[in-house]
């Protein structure tokens, strides 16, 4: 017999892992991508998946200035984003068989 709870149980672990997983993987590369004085800046990019969505950024002020500074070059955390859906496809692949 087909179990409803099981299914669901399932999809809102993968969907968790896949937030968890994205999320990882714009944070890194925007860190990676940061401009470096002090690096405060790279060390202060996280991020944090809640129930369907995940957030990434940094709580420095000056954060939101960098990154339109640094908008023309493709912005750190947008370019992060950019390269992260280029790579969809493999993270999904990769979180689908970590069941």
């Amino acid at each position: 017999m087909w179990d409803d709870s099981k299914l669901k149980q399932k999809q809102d672990a993968f969907k968790t892992r896949l937030l968890e997983a994205f999320g990882q993987a714009i944070a890194g590369d925007a860190a990676e991508n940061a401009p470096v004085d002090t690096g405060a800046l790279k060390n202060s990019i996280s991020h944090k998946a809640t129930g369907d969505t995940v957030a990434v950024g940094s709580p420095l002020n000056y954060a939101l200035k960098q990154e339109s500074y640094n908008h023309q070059a493709g912005g750190f955390l947008i370019g992060a984003l950019d390269n992260v859906v280029s790579q969809a496809k493999s993270i999904i692949k990769a979180q689908s068989y970590d069941s």
